[in-house]
Protein backbone atom coordinates (compact mmCIF):
# COMPACT_ATOMS: atom_id res chain seq x y z
CA UNK A 1 0.00 0.00 0.00
CA UNK A 2 1.55 3.28 -1.17
CA UNK A 3 0.27 6.78 -1.90
CA UNK A 4 -2.09 5.54 -4.63
CA UNK A 5 -4.47 4.58 -1.83
CA UNK A 6 -5.03 8.25 -0.89
CA UNK A 7 -7.80 8.96 -3.48
CA UNK A 8 -9.65 5.78 -2.44
CA UNK A 9 -9.53 6.67 1.26
CA UNK A 10 -10.68 10.23 0.57
CA UNK A 11 -13.51 8.99 -1.63
CA UNK A 12 -14.65 6.54 1.07
CA UNK A 13 -14.77 9.36 3.63
CA UNK A 14 -16.62 11.71 1.28
CA UNK A 15 -19.26 9.09 0.53
CA UNK A 16 -19.71 8.35 4.24
CA UNK A 17 -20.15 12.06 4.95
CA UNK A 18 -22.81 12.57 2.24
CA UNK A 19 -25.94 13.71 4.11
CA UNK A 20 -28.45 12.79 1.38
CA UNK A 21 -29.09 9.13 2.21
CA UNK A 22 -29.50 9.57 5.97
CA UNK A 23 -31.76 12.59 5.44
CA UNK A 24 -34.01 10.64 3.09
CA UNK A 25 -34.27 7.80 5.60
CA UNK A 26 -35.23 10.25 8.37
CA UNK A 27 -37.88 11.92 6.21
CA UNK A 28 -39.30 8.59 5.06
CA UNK A 29 -39.97 7.68 8.70
CA UNK A 30 -41.99 10.89 9.06
CA UNK A 31 -43.72 10.76 5.68
CA UNK A 32 -46.81 8.76 6.65
CA UNK A 33 -47.40 10.69 9.87
CA UNK A 34 -48.41 14.06 8.38
CA UNK A 35 -50.32 15.23 5.31
CA UNK A 36 -48.38 18.50 5.10
CA UNK A 37 -45.15 19.79 6.64
CA UNK A 38 -42.98 22.88 6.64
CA UNK A 39 -39.29 22.10 6.11
CA UNK A 40 -36.42 24.14 7.54
CA UNK A 41 -32.85 23.23 6.63
CA UNK A 42 -29.89 25.01 8.23
CA UNK A 43 -26.12 24.58 7.98
CA UNK A 44 -23.30 23.59 5.66
CA UNK A 45 -25.48 20.79 4.30
CA UNK A 46 -28.55 23.03 4.14
CA UNK A 47 -29.26 22.70 0.41
CA UNK A 48 -28.36 19.01 0.15
CA UNK A 49 -30.60 18.10 3.09
CA UNK A 50 -33.44 20.28 1.80
CA UNK A 51 -33.30 18.57 -1.59
CA UNK A 52 -33.42 15.15 0.08
CA UNK A 53 -36.44 16.28 2.10
CA UNK A 54 -38.22 17.56 -1.01
CA UNK A 55 -37.52 14.28 -2.81
CA UNK A 56 -39.33 12.39 -0.02
CA UNK A 57 -42.17 14.72 0.97
CA UNK A 58 -42.85 16.02 -2.55
CA UNK A 59 -46.23 17.77 -2.61
CA UNK A 60 -46.65 17.41 1.15
CA UNK A 61 -44.23 20.34 1.63
CA UNK A 62 -46.28 23.49 2.09
CA UNK A 63 -43.24 25.76 2.52
CA UNK A 64 -39.49 25.50 2.95
CA UNK A 65 -36.52 27.60 4.01
CA UNK A 66 -32.90 26.57 3.41
CA UNK A 67 -30.07 28.53 5.05
CA UNK A 68 -26.71 27.48 3.62
CA UNK A 69 -23.42 28.75 2.18
CA UNK A 70 -23.84 30.91 -0.90
CA UNK A 71 -22.08 28.48 -3.23
CA UNK A 72 -24.78 25.90 -2.40
CA UNK A 73 -27.69 28.28 -2.73
CA UNK A 74 -26.79 29.35 -6.27
CA UNK A 75 -26.84 25.78 -7.60
CA UNK A 76 -30.00 24.48 -5.92
CA UNK A 77 -32.83 22.86 -7.83
CA UNK A 78 -35.50 25.58 -8.20
CA UNK A 79 -38.70 25.06 -6.22
CA UNK A 80 -41.29 27.80 -5.81
CA UNK A 81 -42.14 26.62 -2.29
CA UNK A 82 -38.61 27.03 -0.95
CA UNK A 83 -36.67 30.17 -0.11
CA UNK A 84 -32.89 29.81 -0.26
CA UNK A 85 -31.08 32.20 2.09
CA UNK A 86 -27.28 32.39 1.67
CA UNK A 87 -25.24 32.95 4.80
CA UNK A 88 -21.65 32.88 6.02
CA UNK A 89 -19.19 30.84 8.08
CA UNK A 90 -17.07 30.62 10.27
CA UNK A 91 -17.82 34.16 11.48
CA UNK A 92 -21.31 35.71 11.37
CA UNK A 93 -22.15 38.58 9.02
CA UNK A 94 -25.17 40.75 8.28
CA UNK A 95 -26.42 37.87 6.11
CA UNK A 96 -26.42 35.73 9.25
CA UNK A 97 -28.71 38.26 10.91
CA UNK A 98 -31.04 38.26 7.90
CA UNK A 99 -31.05 34.46 7.96
CA UNK A 100 -32.03 34.44 11.63
CA UNK A 101 -34.89 36.84 10.97
CA UNK A 102 -36.10 34.60 8.15
CA UNK A 103 -35.83 31.48 10.33
CA UNK A 104 -37.67 32.93 13.31
CA UNK A 105 -40.44 34.17 11.04
CA UNK A 106 -40.64 30.80 9.27
CA UNK A 107 -40.96 28.67 12.41
CA UNK A 108 -43.67 30.94 13.76
CA UNK A 109 -45.81 30.93 10.61
CA UNK A 110 -48.53 28.42 9.79
CA UNK A 111 -49.72 25.53 11.92
CA UNK A 112 -48.30 22.50 10.07
CA UNK A 113 -45.74 20.25 11.76
CA UNK A 114 -42.17 21.43 11.28
CA UNK A 115 -39.37 19.23 9.94
CA UNK A 116 -35.93 20.66 10.74
CA UNK A 117 -32.78 19.42 8.99
CA UNK A 118 -29.79 20.67 10.96
CA UNK A 119 -26.09 20.43 10.10
CA UNK A 120 -22.83 21.97 11.24
CA UNK A 121 -22.12 25.65 10.76
CA UNK A 122 -25.49 26.90 11.94
CA UNK A 123 -24.00 28.86 14.84
CA UNK A 124 -22.36 31.33 12.47
CA UNK A 125 -24.94 31.19 9.70
CA UNK A 126 -27.88 32.14 11.92
CA UNK A 127 -27.31 35.04 14.31
CA UNK A 128 -29.76 37.24 16.21
CA UNK A 129 -27.70 39.47 18.54
CA UNK A 130 -29.17 40.04 21.99
CA UNK A 131 -29.90 43.58 23.14
CA UNK A 132 -26.67 45.37 23.88
CA UNK A 133 -24.39 43.53 21.45
CA UNK A 134 -23.77 44.00 17.75
CA UNK A 135 -22.82 41.61 14.99
CA UNK A 136 -19.30 43.04 15.18
CA UNK A 137 -19.18 42.21 18.90
CA UNK A 138 -20.22 38.63 18.18
CA UNK A 139 -17.60 38.34 15.42
CA UNK A 140 -14.89 39.62 17.76
CA UNK A 141 -15.80 37.17 20.51
CA UNK A 142 -16.03 34.18 18.17
CA UNK A 143 -12.78 35.05 16.41
CA UNK A 144 -10.97 35.60 19.72
CA UNK A 145 -12.15 32.31 21.22
CA UNK A 146 -11.36 30.30 18.08
CA UNK A 147 -7.86 31.76 17.77
CA UNK A 148 -7.21 31.17 21.46
CA UNK A 149 -8.11 27.48 21.09
CA UNK A 150 -11.49 27.28 22.87
CA UNK A 151 -13.48 24.11 22.30
CA UNK A 152 -16.75 24.18 20.39
CA UNK A 153 -18.60 23.52 23.65
CA UNK A 154 -17.02 26.61 25.20
CA UNK A 155 -17.54 28.78 22.13
CA UNK A 156 -21.20 27.85 21.83
CA UNK A 157 -21.80 28.33 25.55
CA UNK A 158 -20.83 31.97 25.08
CA UNK A 159 -22.79 32.30 21.84
CA UNK A 160 -25.99 31.00 23.45
CA UNK A 161 -25.91 33.83 25.99
CA UNK A 162 -25.43 36.57 23.40
CA UNK A 163 -27.74 35.39 20.62
CA UNK A 164 -31.50 34.86 20.50
CA UNK A 165 -31.28 32.31 17.66
CA UNK A 166 -29.54 29.77 19.91
CA UNK A 167 -29.94 27.90 23.17
CA UNK A 168 -33.58 26.86 22.76
CA UNK A 169 -34.90 30.28 21.69
CA UNK A 170 -35.93 29.09 18.21
CA UNK A 171 -37.72 26.11 19.76
CA UNK A 172 -39.77 28.47 21.89
CA UNK A 173 -40.71 30.41 18.74
CA UNK A 174 -42.38 27.29 17.25
CA UNK A 175 -45.30 27.91 19.65
CA UNK A 176 -45.73 24.29 20.74
CA UNK A 177 -46.30 22.72 17.31
CA UNK A 178 -44.83 19.25 16.61
CA UNK A 179 -41.17 19.64 15.56
CA UNK A 180 -38.96 16.80 14.29
CA UNK A 181 -35.26 17.64 14.05
CA UNK A 182 -32.82 15.47 12.07
CA UNK A 183 -29.21 16.30 12.93
CA UNK A 184 -25.89 15.85 11.12
CA UNK A 185 -23.53 16.10 14.09
CA UNK A 186 -20.29 18.10 13.96
CA UNK A 187 -19.84 17.94 17.74
CA UNK A 188 -18.00 15.34 19.82
CA UNK A 189 -20.47 13.24 21.77
CA UNK A 190 -23.31 14.46 19.49
CA UNK A 191 -24.52 16.93 22.12
CA UNK A 192 -27.75 18.42 20.83
CA UNK A 193 -27.33 21.53 22.98
CA UNK A 194 -23.99 22.27 21.26
CA UNK A 195 -24.67 21.38 17.60
CA UNK A 196 -25.41 24.74 15.90
CA UNK A 197 -25.66 26.06 19.48
CA UNK A 198 -28.84 24.09 20.15
CA UNK A 199 -31.52 26.33 18.62
CA UNK A 200 -34.31 23.88 19.53
CA UNK A 201 -32.83 22.43 22.75
CA UNK A 202 -32.99 23.54 26.38
CA UNK A 203 -29.65 24.96 27.54
CA UNK A 204 -28.20 23.84 30.88
CA UNK A 205 -25.42 26.47 30.88
CA UNK A 206 -25.81 29.87 32.55
CA UNK A 207 -24.28 33.33 32.21
CA UNK A 208 -21.68 32.47 34.85
CA UNK A 209 -20.44 29.61 32.65
CA UNK A 210 -20.04 31.99 29.72
CA UNK A 211 -18.08 34.36 31.96
CA UNK A 212 -15.71 31.55 32.96
CA UNK A 213 -15.04 30.67 29.32
CA UNK A 214 -14.20 34.28 28.43
CA UNK A 215 -11.95 34.58 31.48
CA UNK A 216 -10.16 31.31 30.74
CA UNK A 217 -9.20 32.40 27.24
CA UNK A 218 -8.66 36.08 28.00
CA UNK A 219 -11.23 37.36 25.51
CA UNK A 220 -12.54 40.83 26.27
CA UNK A 221 -15.20 42.77 24.35
CA UNK A 222 -16.76 45.62 26.34
CA UNK A 223 -20.35 45.21 25.14
CA UNK A 224 -20.22 41.46 25.66
CA UNK A 225 -18.83 41.86 29.17
CA UNK A 226 -21.74 44.17 29.91
CA UNK A 227 -24.42 41.72 28.75
CA UNK A 228 -22.80 38.79 30.54
CA UNK A 229 -22.50 40.85 33.71
CA UNK A 230 -26.15 41.91 33.63
CA UNK A 231 -27.14 38.32 32.97
CA UNK A 232 -25.26 37.10 36.04
CA UNK A 233 -27.11 39.71 38.07
CA UNK A 234 -30.47 38.50 36.77
CA UNK A 235 -31.17 41.62 34.71
CA UNK A 236 -31.07 39.63 31.43
CA UNK A 237 -33.28 36.56 31.02
CA UNK A 238 -31.52 33.19 30.93
CA UNK A 239 -31.78 30.77 28.02
CA UNK A 240 -34.68 28.26 28.06
CA UNK A 241 -33.62 25.32 30.21
CA UNK A 242 -33.99 21.53 29.84
CA UNK A 243 -37.51 20.51 30.79
CA UNK A 244 -39.02 23.80 29.61
CA UNK A 245 -42.60 22.91 28.66
CA UNK A 246 -42.44 25.22 25.64
CA UNK A 247 -39.99 22.72 24.10
CA UNK A 248 -41.95 19.59 24.95
CA UNK A 249 -43.21 18.97 21.40
CA UNK A 250 -39.71 18.89 19.89
CA UNK A 251 -37.97 15.61 19.07
CA UNK A 252 -34.37 15.15 17.85
CA UNK A 253 -32.60 12.32 16.01
CA UNK A 254 -28.87 12.21 15.22
CA UNK A 255 -28.51 10.99 11.63
CA UNK A 256 -24.71 10.91 11.17
CA UNK A 257 -21.52 11.80 13.02
CA UNK A 258 -17.73 11.71 12.77
CA UNK A 259 -17.61 8.04 13.76
CA UNK A 260 -19.06 6.84 10.45
CA UNK A 261 -16.41 8.74 8.49
CA UNK A 262 -13.55 7.38 10.59
CA UNK A 263 -14.88 3.83 10.21
CA UNK A 264 -15.24 4.27 6.42
CA UNK A 265 -11.58 5.26 6.20
CA UNK A 266 -10.59 2.25 8.30
CA UNK A 267 -12.53 -0.17 6.09
CA UNK A 268 -10.77 1.13 2.99
CA UNK A 269 -7.34 0.86 4.66
CA UNK A 270 -8.08 -2.72 5.75
CA UNK A 271 -8.21 -3.73 2.08
CA UNK A 272 -4.42 -3.49 2.05
CA UNK A 273 -3.08 -3.42 5.58
CA UNK A 274 -3.90 -4.49 9.14
CA UNK A 275 -4.26 -3.95 12.01
CA UNK A 276 -6.17 -0.66 11.94
CA UNK A 277 -6.94 1.19 15.17
CA UNK A 278 -9.91 3.58 15.18
CA UNK A 279 -10.33 6.28 17.80
CA UNK A 280 -13.37 8.49 17.15
CA UNK A 281 -14.71 11.46 19.14
CA UNK A 282 -11.22 12.72 19.97
CA UNK A 283 -10.38 16.26 21.10
CA UNK A 284 -7.12 17.98 22.06
CA UNK A 285 -4.42 19.98 20.30
CA UNK A 286 -3.74 19.24 16.63
CA UNK A 287 0.00 18.81 17.20
CA UNK A 288 -0.75 16.26 19.92
CA UNK A 289 -2.84 14.29 17.41
CA UNK A 290 0.16 14.26 15.10
CA UNK A 291 2.38 13.03 17.91
CA UNK A 292 -0.07 10.24 18.75
CA UNK A 293 -0.12 9.05 15.14
CA UNK A 294 3.68 9.16 14.94
CA UNK A 295 4.11 7.10 18.10
CA UNK A 296 1.76 4.44 16.74
CA UNK A 297 3.56 4.21 13.39
CA UNK A 298 6.97 3.95 15.03
CA UNK A 299 5.88 0.68 16.65
CA UNK A 300 5.60 -1.10 13.29
CA UNK A 301 3.27 -2.09 10.46
CA UNK A 302 -0.39 -1.08 10.78
CA UNK A 303 -2.61 1.99 10.75
CA UNK A 304 -4.37 4.40 13.06
CA UNK A 305 -7.44 6.55 12.37
CA UNK A 306 -8.27 9.47 14.66
CA UNK A 307 -11.62 11.18 14.28
CA UNK A 308 -12.93 14.24 16.08
CA UNK A 309 -12.18 17.92 16.44
CA UNK A 310 -8.65 19.02 17.34
CA UNK A 311 -7.84 22.68 17.93
CA UNK A 312 -4.83 24.93 17.48
CA UNK A 313 -4.29 27.38 20.35
CA UNK A 314 -2.67 30.80 20.19
CA UNK A 315 -2.80 31.33 16.42
CA UNK A 316 -1.31 34.69 15.31
CA UNK A 317 -3.49 36.65 12.91
CA UNK A 318 -0.94 36.47 10.10
CA UNK A 319 -0.49 32.70 10.26
CA UNK A 320 -1.89 30.26 7.72
CA UNK A 321 -2.90 26.70 8.35
CA UNK A 322 -5.53 24.58 10.00
CA UNK A 323 -5.80 21.77 12.56
CA UNK A 324 -5.36 18.97 10.01
CA UNK A 325 -2.40 20.64 8.35
CA UNK A 326 -0.71 21.19 11.71
CA UNK A 327 -1.42 17.60 12.80
CA UNK A 328 0.04 16.19 9.57
CA UNK A 329 3.13 18.39 9.83
CA UNK A 330 3.66 17.41 13.48
CA UNK A 331 3.38 13.72 12.60
CA UNK A 332 5.72 14.05 9.63
CA UNK A 333 8.30 15.91 11.70
CA UNK A 334 8.25 13.20 14.37
CA UNK A 335 8.57 10.47 11.71
CA UNK A 336 11.31 12.08 9.61
CA UNK A 337 13.78 9.21 10.22
CA UNK A 338 11.17 6.41 10.02
CA UNK A 339 10.70 4.59 6.66
CA UNK A 340 7.54 3.43 4.89
CA UNK A 341 4.72 5.65 6.18
CA UNK A 342 1.85 7.85 4.99
CA UNK A 343 -0.10 10.48 6.98
CA UNK A 344 -3.39 12.00 5.76
CA UNK A 345 -5.32 14.79 7.45
CA UNK A 346 -8.79 15.63 6.11
CA UNK A 347 -11.43 18.17 7.16
CA UNK A 348 -14.78 16.74 6.07
CA UNK A 349 -16.22 20.18 5.32
CA UNK A 350 -13.39 20.74 2.83
CA UNK A 351 -12.09 23.78 4.72
CA UNK A 352 -9.11 23.38 7.06
CA UNK A 353 -8.47 26.83 8.46
CA UNK A 354 -8.35 30.04 6.37
CA UNK A 355 -6.22 28.51 3.63
CA UNK A 356 -8.40 27.03 0.90
CA UNK A 357 -7.06 23.58 1.81
CA UNK A 358 -8.98 20.52 2.97
CA UNK A 359 -5.95 19.09 4.76
CA UNK A 360 -2.61 17.57 3.78
CA UNK A 361 -0.74 14.36 2.92
CA UNK A 362 2.89 13.59 3.82
CA UNK A 363 5.31 10.72 3.20
CA UNK A 364 9.00 10.28 4.09
CA UNK A 365 9.86 11.61 0.62
CA UNK A 366 7.84 14.83 0.97
CA UNK A 367 8.29 15.76 4.63
CA UNK A 368 10.00 19.20 4.95
CA UNK A 369 13.37 19.53 6.68
CA UNK A 370 13.39 19.61 10.48
CA UNK A 371 14.11 23.33 10.86
CA UNK A 372 11.22 24.38 8.62
CA UNK A 373 8.85 21.97 10.40
CA UNK A 374 9.83 23.27 13.83
CA UNK A 375 9.48 26.92 12.81
CA UNK A 376 6.08 26.31 11.21
CA UNK A 377 4.79 24.40 14.23
CA UNK A 378 5.96 27.11 16.63
CA UNK A 379 4.19 29.83 14.64
CA UNK A 380 1.16 27.69 13.68
CA UNK A 381 1.96 28.53 10.05
CA UNK A 382 1.83 25.10 8.44
CA UNK A 383 0.27 25.94 5.07
CA UNK A 384 3.28 27.58 3.33
CA UNK A 385 5.62 24.74 4.31
CA UNK A 386 3.18 22.04 3.22
CA UNK A 387 2.39 23.89 0.00
CA UNK A 388 6.09 24.04 -0.87
CA UNK A 389 6.26 20.28 -0.26
CA UNK A 390 3.32 19.65 -2.61
CA UNK A 391 1.45 18.13 0.33
CA UNK A 392 -1.76 20.20 0.37
CA UNK A 393 -5.11 18.52 -0.27
CA UNK A 394 -7.21 20.80 -2.44
CA UNK A 395 -10.26 22.05 -0.60
CA UNK A 396 -13.52 23.85 -1.01
CA UNK A 397 -16.84 23.41 0.79
CA UNK A 398 -18.21 19.87 0.58
CA UNK A 399 -21.70 20.72 1.78
CA UNK A 400 -21.42 18.93 5.11
CA UNK A 401 -19.30 18.81 8.25
CA UNK A 402 -18.52 15.69 10.27
CA UNK A 403 -15.34 17.05 11.84
CA UNK A 404 -11.81 15.93 11.00
CA UNK A 405 -9.99 12.65 10.37
CA UNK A 406 -6.24 12.06 10.76
CA UNK A 407 -4.83 8.82 9.36
CA UNK A 408 -1.42 7.21 9.75
CA UNK A 409 -0.33 4.11 7.78
CA UNK A 410 2.91 2.17 8.02
CA UNK A 411 3.95 -0.67 5.73
CA UNK A 412 7.04 -2.85 5.66
CA UNK A 413 9.83 -0.80 4.07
Amino acid sequence: MKTDVVPRILDAMRQAADPSAVTRSFCERIFLLHDHVRVLSVGKAGVTMMQAGLDVFDDRVSAGLAIAPEEQCVIHSPDARVRYAPSDHPLPTERSVAAAEAMLSFVGDGDEPLVVLLSGGGSAMVTNPADGVSIDDLRSVADGLMRAGATIDELNCVRKHLDLAKGGHVGVATNGRPVMVGVISDVLGDRLDVISSGPFVGDASVFADARRVLDRWGVRVAAVDGVIGRGREGAVEETPKPGDLRLSGIRHEVLASNTIVAKAAALEIERGITPVEVHAAQAGQAAEWGGMVAERLKTGVGAIVLGGEPVVSGVPRNSGGGPMQEAVLAAGHALHDTPGWLVIGYATDGVDGPTGAAGAVLTPESVPDAQRCEAALRSHNSFPVLADAGAILKGGPTGTNLNDVLIGIRWRA
